[in-house]
């Protein structure tokens, strides 16, 4: 059997959940960057940096590999290709100011970028002068379905947007911005209508808001918030002139309806059964770093989502949570 060469170094900063802990080696699913990597062809897991050394030896010992005491250790002992960044939202901004220090072909940061567009427009800016290509993890757009599902809208098979809605809690950055951000994907950049109710069920810097969205051509969407204490819930429902889709169970259901003729009703137009696509969601790391691996390879291709995508998502979250209620 050929022995397969995997020619991209890997370093996770941030042993947490989403970096080691969801799964392990194994797991029958991919739920953390970790088993992404060892997971991937062509990559090699070198390590993990973590403030927690603790955390870090015992991720490096679950993914048998090693661990760092510092991004200057890492990058002197091991020089990795690419660099995923798991730690905490606010913690963003200064890790990767300390990352521009060194040179690695592609950066995969959580979502979001920064908690503030001040210091993520700060960061993209000294990324593109360094030429260091930033790869943002909102992580629907890098499933085949939903990317199938724009190349449709924008071929404009379902005919005009008219309306959606969506649902979701654990905070307007945290979690809303995965559904600002798919919506932008899928129909259009949006602007802020108004908001209508506010909750703290995550953060007392992040709050859920509901809230209305401006899209193509005065189109609303409506967004409600639903406390995460209770439980999780993440849905988007979009109407189009010929198609209705549904996302459900945070992506990992989507169904799509068709307009049809009413059997009982002459000349009445219904939406007929759904199409239900069961969604690889779990998947969703392992089509992040093969993005992120192409691109070191030829930094021509364009990410899936960049960091100028990341920003406009965060601007629009940002004004949401500082609008007061019914402006």
């Amino acid at each position: 059997m050929k022995k397969i060469n995997k020619d991209r170094s890997v370093l996770i900063i941030g042993a947490g959940n989403i970096g080691a802990f969801y799964d392990t080696p194994r797991s029958s699913i991919i739920l953390s960057h970790a088993h992404a990597v060892t997971n991937h062809s062509t990559c090699n897991l070198v390590g993990f940096f973590d403030i927690d050394h603790k955390k870090a030896k015992q991720a490096a010992y679950i993914w048998d590999t090693a661990y760092f005491g510092s991004l200057e250790q890492a990058f002197s002992q091991t020089k990795p290709d690419i660099v995923i960044v798991a730690t905490s939202d606010n913690s963003h901004s200064n890790v990767l100011l300390d990352l521009s220090k060194y040179q690695p072909l592609v950066v995969i940061v959580e979502k979001p970028i920064a908690t503030s567009v001040v210091d993520g427009e700060k960061i993209i800016k000294l990324f593109a002068q360094k030429n260091i290509p930033l790869l943002i993890n909102y992580s629907r757009r890098f499933i085949p379905v939903f990317q199938n599902l724009k190349n449709q809208i924008d071929k404009g098979i379902y005919g005009k947007f008219l309306g959606g809605t969506g649902i979701y809690g654990k905070g307007i950055i945290h979690n809303g911005s995965h559904l600002i951000d798919l919506l932008s994907f899928l129909v259009g950049e949006s602007k802020v209508f108004s908001v209508f109710n506010r909750q703290f069920d995550y953060s007392d810097n992040d709050p859920s808001v509901s809230f209305i969205l401006n899209v193509i051509n005065d189109v609303k969407f409506t967004v409600h918030s639903i406390n995460s204490k209770l439980y999780t819930i993440f849905e988007c429902d979009l109407f189009f002139e010929r198609k209705r889709i549904r996302i459900l169970n945070s992506g990992n259901n989507v169904e799509l309806y068709d307009v049809v003729s009413d059997k009982i009703y002459k000349n009445y137009k219904i939406l007929g059964k759904p199409k239900i696509i069961n969604v690889t969601l779990h998947k969703s790391l392992y089509y992040l770093l093969d993005n992120a691996y192409h691109i070191s390879l030829n930094n021509r291709i364009k990410p899936l989502c960049s960091g100028e995508e990341a920003i406009h998502t965060l601007r629009i979250c940002q004004s949401i949570r500082n609008l007061n209620l019914h402006d």
